[in-house]
């Protein structure tokens, strides 16, 4: 089963997702949280290669001699331009639509691995819908994007969106200013209408929000699961 969360950065999110765990847990259903932006994209990827390249050139820079760190330095400003280029280039919007099918299919494998080989249920902190509303803008072209890339992904079980106003958002964290708070809560909804199954969760009282989320969540995954019961789920969602 998936179970993915989306919504504006402030809307709780986090509360909500670690609520959806106890909850899975409490009924002994294994769980695995991921983050979409850390362990699921292609970028992801890219970071951990990153990362570990990084890692293995630090250690032989250590092992080298001194001179090697002028020649370093001089470097730096070179190297400091190279990163800011590259960063231009990955997350420019013409480049980001041509690397998300790459995701969904990355999203796909990992899916599959976790829900029918691991037998666990996938929470998934933000999802497609929110690299959707990424690239999202006025024009046609656009939407006729976003609508394509909406047949193409996974569908979840439980697409959660935690909704609030930008102003209560913003408060929260103060990240993004209000009036594009206000342009993507839009996107969202409009996303979101076209989305089977969306579950849409009012987030300005956190307890009512939970319990809220307890009753949606536990009317689609069904009665509890005894102990030692196997449970499996297919391609919809529901248990078998």
């Amino acid at each position: 089963m998936l179970i993915t969360f989306s919504g504006l950065d402030g809307s709780g999110k986090t509360t909500l997702i670690d609520a959806t765990r106890r909850l899975l847990e409490k009924r002994s259903q294994p769980v695995t949280v991921l983050t979409m932006y850390d362990d699921i994209t292609m970028y992801a990827l890219a970071r951990w290669c990153r990362d570990r390249v990084r890692a293995a050139l630090g250690r032989r820079r250590r092992g080298g001699s001194p001179g090697g760190t002028v020649s370093a330095d001089r470097r730096g400003g070179r190297g400091h331009l190279a990163r800011r280029l590259v960063y231009a280039i990955a997350r420019h919007p013409v480049t980001r639509a041509c690397v998300l099918p790459l995701d969904v299919v990355a999203f796909a494998c990992r899916s599959l691995y976790e829900r029918r080989v691991r037998g666990r249920v996938l929470v998934v902190d933000r999802y497609f819908y929110d690299s959707l509303a990424d690239l999202a803008s006025d024009g046609r072209l656009a939407w006729l994007y976003i609508a394509v890339v909406l047949r193409l992904v996974p569908r979840p079980a439980a697409p959660v969106f935690v909704d609030v106003t930008p102003e209560t958002a913003y408060a929260r964290k103060q990240e993004y200013p209000v009036d594009y708070m206000h342009w993507r809560r839009g996107v969202y909804r409009r996303i979101f209408a076209a989305v089977p199954g969306a579950l849409v969760i009012e987030n300005y009282d956190g307890q009512a929000a939970l319990e809220a989320l307890e009753v949606t969540l536990g009317a689609r995954l069904g009665p509890p699961v005894s102990s030692g019961e196997l449970v499996t789920w297919n391609d919809s969602g529901s248990r078998r």
